[in-house]
């Protein structure tokens, strides 16, 4: 952002010829506009890298980005429209407000106005999911448009991402709004990492507790998920370090069926072992006998909602390479700590071994007796 002011960013760019780029071939005819929100990672790396011919429009990022397309599309009469932006599945985050599922009625009336004929979305994972179909789904029944996104990441290969919008719905002829060259050297994806402001703490556990109840991840960092992009969501995280004794103190186990069965955490690191929970799973300690303190703690990444695998379910594992994190990625860059106590409780005395138990309490009596002088008050 530093390289735009404001003025800038609400400024119409055109794309005058670039010694190297080139329409695709087959590409549809009439007018192409590039949209980019201002608020992604070096958006003037792709205004600089867009094909020949293309208009150019920087979303403000401090006003309504649905409102600036649809009157850029007024000013330009462009019937190709590419948006990159941040995404998440079935949502667009355009300047300061979001196009979802939840919302697309608020802007029926804009949306049917565009009068495009190709509609493609750039943004993390748009299509992916139930809920990124049904948006594509009714964005073109909106727009009337043929639309293409994506079920991944979109941006730097490094970073996780690629620039294959895998999800077309209708005719799209149009190749990608971006040389080539401009998507190799392109340095982020349409994602921004996310994070916990705070280490998470389980409930206290008593000594001996055999099935404690456990928390759910949601829970468990409640108010401490922190991600830049407007909207996003926990979807989970990845456990990549698990130092507790077995033997000594006890185990962490999870359950993803909201405490029926549990499982034990086991053997994790910050590589490809990482241990994938979804934020609904439980969290548990189970102590060994006699145990009590603060045992080492659950070492975690937060994952957003742009994280495209799958999630441990019952004793099948699902893994992550966590190495790769933070920057575009789904995978926060920084780790956290899942704490838990073991609170001690005083052992109730045995009767059966200071007194004896029924008829070896007179044998033990007359034992102790044998022992201890005469007169001495027991």
């Amino acid at each position: 952002m530093s390289a735009f002011n404001s003025a800038i960013a609400t400024k119409i760019l055109t794309a005058l010829s670039r010694s190297e780029s080139a329409a695709h071939s087959g590409q549809q005819s009439g007018p192409m506009l590039v949209v980019i929100d201002a608020g992604i990672t070096a958006p003037e790396v792709l205004a600089a890298g867009v094909q020949r011919d293309a208009q150019v429009v920087l979303l403000d990022v401090n006003r309504d980005g649905v409102a600036q397309i649809t009157q850029a599309l007024v000013d330009h009469g462009a019937t190709r429209l590419h948006i990159f932006c941040h995404g998440v599945p079935g949502r667009l985050f355009l300047g300061n407000t979001s196009l979802s599922l939840a919302n697309l009625t608020r802007y029926t009336h804009q949306l049917q106005e565009w009068g495009i004929d190709e509609l493609l979305l750039y943004g993390c994972r748009v299509a992916a999911g139930a809920g990124g179909a049904e948006f594509l789904a009714q964005l073109q029944g909106l727009t009337g448009a043929g639309i293409a996104a994506a079920t991944q990441p979109v941006g730097q290969a490094a970073l996780g991402g690629c620039w294959r919008l895998d999800v077309q719905l209708g005719s799209v002829r149009s190749g990608l709004a971006i040389t080539p060259r401009t998507q190799a050297t392109y340095p982020g994806v349409f994602n921004t990492a996310p994070s916990f402001s705070g280490d998470g703490v389980l409930d206290p556990i008593l000594e001996d507790a055999l099935d404690p109840l456990g928390a759910s991840i949601d829970v468990i960092f409640s108010g401490l998920f922190v991600d830049p992009d407007q909207g996003a969501d926990l979807s989970g995280v990845a456990i990549v370090g698990n130092r507790a004794d077995p033997l000594t103190e006890g185990v962490y186990q999870y359950s993803t069926n909201g405490g029926t069965t549990f499982f034990d955490v086991g053997a994790v690191g910050d590589d490809a072992t990482a241990l994938v929970l979804s934020a609904s799973t439980l969290i548990r300690f189970v102590p060994v006998a006699d145990y009590n303190g603060t045992p080492p703690s659950l070492v975690v990444r937060a994952l957003d909602d742009t994280y495209g695998g799958g999630f441990t379910a019952g004793s099948t594992r699902e893994t992550v390479d966590s190495s790769v994190n933070g920057g575009g990625t789904a995978i926060a860059g920084s780790t956290n700590e899942i704490n838990a106590n073991v609170t001690a409780i005083n052992d109730a005395p045995n009767p059966g071994i200071l007194y004896g138990i029924g008829n070896n309490r007179c044998n033990c009596f007359r034992s102790l007796r044998s022992h201890v002088p005469f007169g001495t008050p027991l």
